[in-house]
């Protein structure tokens, strides 16, 4: 089996989601994050970016740089999956409250899986950030017991 050996130097500078604010609008930045959701329907797709704590959203969208078949792979990309990601930071008509950076986004134009998830997580954030007896509409909300929990550690 041949040994692979990255000979290339990849010259780019990340920018932590935290510090993507106003500032940067109408810049094109390069990110790394986790898929923390993915909602892809037609053309586009939308994409909440988590580094540590912060989550900003992402849009990708069929225009001259970026094909329907680039959309389509980027839906099929599972959560918890490491990306890169290099897009253009806009300014949102009105504030994403379900992301902590609420006054931007990121118009993608490129985007590299560095570390793909399993599709099927044992864990979900989701279930993980839940209280221990939730009930959401009176109906049970499922959520993750200690041993599950300790188990997958590395998600939780």
């Amino acid at each position: 089996m041949p040994l692979i050996q990255s000979k290339e130097k990849i010259d780019r500078e990340l920018v932590s989601v935290r510090d993507i604010n106003e500032k940067l609008a109408k810049q094109t930045i390069w990110v790394r994050g986790r898929i923390h959701t993915s909602r892809g329907k037609g053309k586009q797709c939308f994409l909440v970016i988590r580094h540590q704590s912060a989550t900003i959203q992402a849009i990708i969208c069929v225009n001259e740089n970026v094909s329907k078949p680039m959309v389509k792979f980027v839906t099929t990309i599972s959560k918890e999956s490491v990306v890169d990601i290099e897009g253009e930071v806009t300014l949102t008509p009105s504030p994403i409250e379900s992301c902590t950076q609420k006054d931007v986004e990121l118009q993608v134009k490129k985007v590299f899986v560095v570390s793909s998830a399993e599709p099927r997580l044992p864990l979900l954030i989701e279930d993980a950030m839940r209280p221990d007896d939730p009930v959401i509409d009176g109906i049970q909300a499922p959520h993750a017991n200690q041993e599950t929990r300790l188990d997958n550690r590395v998600i939780d």
